[in-house]
């Protein structure tokens, strides 16, 4: 059930996107504007993927684009190492995303 929550904060987040494009970003060029929320989107949905994957402190799951040395133990160096999907996010945005 905690998809429920998810899908509740998933409408509340666009709604205070959606306001922050009206009121809060004035004389901003369009295209900035739409960089800005599209961060805040992103930050608020890998927001959502950490707390899911720290709620039980499951090292076994792996999300993102960093590679973390630990176990579900705490067993570890706890060193972070870019993995390969980092780089192939790299190369999309380097080639504006001709290469996919």
């Amino acid at each position: 059930m905690l998809w429920v929550a998810f899908a509740f904060g998933s409408a509340f987040f666009a709604g205070i996107t959606s306001i922050l494009a009206k009121i809060g970003i004035r004389d901003v060029d369009s295209t900035l504007a739409t960089a800005l929320r599209t961060v805040v989107i992103l930050l608020f949905s890998w927001l959502m993927v950490f707390v899911v994957s720290c709620g039980d402190c499951q090292m076994t799951k792996r999300y993102g684009f960093v590679y973390v040395d630990a176990d579900d133990e705490g067993n570890g160096t706890y060193q972070r190492y870019r993995k390969d999907s980092f780089y192939w996010y790299q190369k999309v945005i380097e080639t504006n995303g001709e290469v996919l």
